[in-house]
């Protein structure tokens, strides 16, 4: 019999999937990486209220610690095919994260 292996997710995957999350911005399902918990809108709170911009404050809101510098960020778009995005410097990583939101409401999937 040969030794089955075990599907493994990249390392750090966690974190790549929180970038992900924020691009829902404060909405409650980007807290939603934390399950159901109040937990996401408390960061978010709290990071706006030390001033930071939207793109911080949906990090906070997925979860995302450490430094990470936010180069550009589109939480809602009007336009069609113009989904929500982030676009980040992982510093402590030493990674540019692109992360894009897919289909979040019907008019985008039509």
């Amino acid at each position: 019999m040969v030794p089955r292996e075990t599907a493994r997710l990249p390392a750090h995957s966690e974190r790549w999937f929180r970038f992900t999350a924020a691009t829902f911005g404060t909405a409650w399902f980007a807290g939603l990486v934390d399950g159901f918990s109040l937990d996401g809108q408390q960061r978010a709170r709290v990071a706006e209220e030390q001033g930071a911009g939207p793109g911080e404050v949906a990090l906070a809101c997925a979860g995302v610690e450490g430094r990470v510098e936010v180069v550009a960020f589109e939480e809602r778009s009007n336009e069609l095919f113009a989904p929500g995005y982030l676009v980040a410097v992982d510093h402590d990583f030493g990674a540019v994260v692109v992360a894009l939101r897919g289909t979040s409401s019907a008019p985008d999937a039509l």
